[in-house]
């Protein structure tokens, strides 16, 4: 259905799967590469993730590929931390619909040192500049929008370094 918090999710498991082991964990040299790639790691999808592709042509190249079954991420990060590497899994799988949302990742028990500053955390608000942007029409409202959103930036920066002021001055370092 296009990109979406889905696909952030997975490059989430990317990079954590290559924080992990110090290189990319479907590196290849193009993108029909790096599916064949990703199809050898977590296996072959099955017929209700295929049929969830909108893509003919990359729902034909994907059966083409040979069938296989899905390595255990213990088998190629031996020395990674189980938790770790469950969450990896949780976040690579080809079922977009089955991936962790960024809430059900912060709850993981992973990252259970980060549990309670994460309790808090609330997802950002949708990004809804660009309908804004759709309605300027001249230099002038180019400008006026510019400058307003550059005074709401400085606002942000300086509401955050008084908050940083205000921690160092209660004695937190």
């Amino acid at each position: 259905e296009g990109y979406g918090p889905e696909m952030d999710m997975w490059s989430v498991g990317c990079i954590l799967a290559e924080l992990i082991a110090g290189a990319p964990i479907f590196g290849g040299k193009d993108y029909v590469d790096q599916i064949a790639r990703i199809n050898d790691v977590l296996g072959s999808p099955s017929q209700a993730v295929l049929d969830k592709i909108g893509s003919e042509r990359a729902k034909t190249y994907i059966k083409s590929l040979p069938n296989m079954p899905a390595v255990p991420l213990e088998k190629l990060y031996p020395n990674a931390n189980p938790e770790a590497l469950d969450l990896v899994a949780k976040l690579l799988t080809w079922d977009p619909d089955q991936r962790l949302t960024a809430e059900q990742a912060l709850r993981h028990p992973w990252l259970k040192a980060y549990h309670e500053s994460n309790a808090h955390w609330q997802p950002p608000q949708p990004f809804d500049k660009f309908a804004e942007v759709e309605f300027i029409h001249s230099l002038r409202q180019f400008k006026s929008s510019l400058q307003r959103e550059a005074d709401e930036m400085r606002m942000e920066l300086e509401e955050l370094e008084r908050e940083e002021l205000e921690h160092l001055g209660n004695g937190a370092h």
